[in-house]
């Protein structure tokens, strides 16, 4: 059953990650969403790959004195503001992080250390994002692929 399990988190986030590239292919944003959605997966992906005591310290160190904690559930409600306004893009966001925390906790299982897991996960989520890009742009230049690929 573990087994099955496993597969089914992987395809879970392979798939999460190659809707984002479709969807960011679909938009056609620009190189710098797609620069800065690369930079949100790989912080998110050395976030799962950290130690927890870390962010467990970062975090701590935000509600030590009266005026952080004050700043810190002001951000907080802030936060909650504009989630619920952009709740469509927030349950996408959702998804991606839960699915890389099962594949976090398959790597945590299967005894692979911190380093190995950020590199599993950058290369997985990124690879599968492209690919979802890329199946995008085939979509949409079917035509010219078959040219291609036919010869014509």
């Amino acid at each position: 059953m573990s087994f099955l399990y496993n597969q089914f988190s992987l395809f879970l986030f392979l798939a999460a990650y190659f809707n984002l590239g479709w969807l960011l292919a679909a938009s056609a944003v620009s190189v710098w969403i797609w620069l800065l959605v690369t930079g949100l997966i790989l912080l998110v992906a050395e976030a799962l790959a950290s130690p927890w005591a870390i962010i467990r310290k970062f975090f701590l160190r935000w509600i030590s004195t009266d005026t952080k904690a004050f700043f810190a559930v002001t951000f907080a409600a802030m936060l909650t503001v504009i989630i619920l306004s952009w709740f469509h893009v927030f349950t996408q966001v959702m998804l991606l992080v839960v699915a890389a925390c099962l594949i976090r906790l398959n790597l945590q299982t299967a005894a692979i250390g911190d380093s190995k897991a950020l590199a599993i996960l950058s290369v997985l989520s990124l690879s599968s994002m492209g690919a979802g890009g890329g199946a995008n742009w085939l979509f949409n230049h079917r035509d010219l692929v078959m040219k291609l690929v036919m010869g014509n």
